[in-house]
This record gives C-alpha cells, structure tokens and sequence, in this order.
C-alpha cells in the first residue's frame, strides 16, 4: 500500500512486529488449489484519543503560537492529509470513543460530542485540501452540521450491549493489572506474583482470563525487570495520588491491542484488516513497542479472534515455573474448561473496588 518509511515521520504506527504481511484463509487455500489467490489488505488508521481530542481544536482554527501548539498542530494536519490521500479517508474513531462513553453521560461535558463531530466532519468532507486553505487563512469549519450525527452515535453506543461488553473486558485487563502491580509493591518476585495472580483470577472469577493474565504478566515483568517506557515512572512503581489515574489510563492503552482483534473480524475470506494507530499519546506508542503482535488467528465459525504476541512463550515458561501441577490440573480440567465462559460483572466490579481501596490504604499511610 505504501513504502515502510513514508509514514515515519508522522504520529502513526502499525501493531504488528517485523515486516511484511502473511495471510491465509480457508478461501485463500481454494483459490491456490486453482491457480493463484487474490489477497487484500485494508489498510485503516485507528484515532488514538489525544488525536481525537485534538480534532476539534484543528478545525477551529485556533491559533498556535507556542512551539509545541505549532508542532501538535502540523502533525494533526500531515497526518490527516495522510489518512486523506494514501489510506482513501479510512479511519477508526470507535476506540477513542470506547475510552469516553463514561464521560459523554456526564451532562456538563459537552466534549465528547464535539470530537466526534470533528471525525464525522473530515470524514465527510468532499475536498480536504479545500479546507485546510479555509484553516491556513485562519477561518474555522463549523462543527454544527455533525453535532446531530454525533449525537446519534452516543446515543447508539450507550444503547450497545456490545459496547459496554468491549467496556467490561477493558475493566478485567485493568483488574488484573491492578493486581499484578499491588503484587510488585508487596515484594513479590515475577514467578510468585504470577502464582498469586493465578489464584486470584480462580478464587475470584472461578476462571483464568489468558489474555487478560498476558497484560498483568507484562505489567508485574516490566516493574520489576529494568524498568522501561511505561513502566519507569513513579505513580507505578510506587503507590501514590496518582497511581490509580495512570494505571486507568496503562489499562486503555493495552485494551488497544483487544479492539483490534474486534476490528480485524470485519473482513472475510482474503480480505484483510491491518490496522495503524495515531499515537500523540506516548504512553501509547511506548505501549505499542512493548506488546509486539506476531499473528492473528481468527475462526469465523466459532466468532473467535486472538492476537499471539512475539512473547507469550515467555509467558508460558513463567506460568509453568511458577504454578504447581495442582493448579495446572485445576485450570486444565476439562469440565472446569467446559464450564468457563465470561467474568460476571458483579464479581468485576466487587474486586476493582476492593483492590482500589487496597491502593489507596497503602498511599494514606505512606
């Protein structure tokens, strides 16, 4: 679609690790049976939510007089005229949205809907070059005609059971993330954390969330190895004022790599979906980097998606050293297997309460 380094000057990232794409599908298999296989790749840019925060800003004209205004300012402009002409105006604002569905019900924030009328406007818009000489002579683009259509898009989001499942495996990874870190400012080393996180997930879901125990796995490893990126700031390495906030906003981030995996099922047969990310935000970026995705495996049959990260061998190996056979055999278990099927939300709620509560002890008597 496009050469390696014609995005690397802009604020955009791909998720998957090394180079090149491979693809197959039952449908690709067929069509090589009898010559050769027609593979597609849509290529589509995920709006992370500084970027869409930023939206609104841009087509109000608003002038930047600061450095850094001027830069945020050019790569908000670079990189939609990349959206624009190289990816055919394809773009993914429902992530940023996921991340603000609890504050659009707060009837004092008018915010969210004007980012989302800023998305629905460029993505509307019949000439983007037009429009950025309407911005460069310092006029604003209204937002009014899309304030309707935003409207109905939260209207539509807050009326989704879908949506608010996307919301509530969101708050498992962030669950299990808050306890691998408690596990770290306790002393726990990465195999005795890991045991414990295991039993936690048994104990409190009746169920270990795989993908979900790779994010705390990464959370409890990046703390307690060198830490890098993310992982080297106060508010996680120690309990503090902020410690929660950080580790909401960590919880986002990761939650990424979870709706790519929902966005990469709308694609069948060989047609694929193969996402970049906008990331402003870098806290993102540095997320991204950590996460390597190696593959996706999809099954259309069972409606079941997962992304295999470069190291979950690592993972493997640490859960196998850290968990005794009885476990292993508890979790193997084929009727417990059987019986497994989601977190319950009242449990859900009952133990991110709980464990808050715990990180908040522990930053009052500090």
């Amino acid at each position: 679609m496009f050469a390696d380094n014609e995005s690397s000057s802009l604020p955009i990232t791909q998720i998957f690790a090394g180079k090149g794409l491979l693809a197959f599908s039952d449908e690709i298999e067929r069509q090589m049976s009898n010559g050769k296989a027609d593979v597609v790749y849509a290529w589509r840019c995920i709006l992370d939510t500084n970027f869409l925060s930023e939206l609104p800003r841009y087509f109000s004209a608003t002038p930047a007089t600061k450095p850094n205004e001027i830069k945020r300012r050019q790569e908000i402009e670079s990189t939609l005229q990349f959206i624009d002409s190289r990816l055919g105006r394809s773009f993914d604002w429902t992530f940023a949205s996921l991340e603000n569905v609890r504050e659009v019900v707060r009837p004092e924030n008018p915010w969210p809907y004007r980012k989302v009328a800023a998305a629905k406007l460029f993505d509307a818009l019949p000439d983007f070059s037009r429009i950025q000489k309407v911005l460069e002579e310092g006029r604003a683009v209204s937002l009014k005609r899309h304030m309707a259509a935003a409207d109905e898009q939260w209207e539509s989001f807050l009326s989704s059971s879908h949506i608010w499942h996307a919301i509530r495996r969101r708050d498992a990874m962030y669950c299990i993330m808050l306890r691998a870190t408690l596990e770290f400012w306790k002393g726990s080393n990465i195999d005795e954390g890991m045991l414990r996180l295991v039993k936690f997930c048994l104990n409190t879901f009746n169920l270990v969330p795989m993908k979900e125990l790779y994010f705390g796995w990464k959370m409890l490893t990046g703390l307690t190895a060198d830490p890098l990126g993310i992982f080297d700031e106060a508010d996680l390495r120690r309990p503090t004022d902020k410690s929660l906030s950080r580790l909401s906003a960590l919880a986002w981030d990761l939650f990424l790599f979870r709706w790519c995996e929902t966005l990469m099922t709308e694609f069948k047969e060989q047609y694929f979906f193969v996402p970049l990310v906008t990331t402003l935000d870098t806290e993102l970026l540095s997320a991204l980097r950590l996460c390597p995705v190696r593959a996706l495996l999809m099954n259309d049959d069972a409606q079941a998606v997962e992304a295999i990260f470069e190291d979950e061998r690592d993972l493997a190996e640490c859960l196998d050293r850290a968990l005794p056979d009885e476990i292993k055999q508890l979790i193997d278990n084929p009727r417990r297997r059987t019986a497994q099927k989601k977190i319950a939300n009242h449990a859900l709620s009952a133990a991110i309460n709980s464990l808050e509560a715990e990180v908040r002890k522990m930053v009052s008597v500090k």
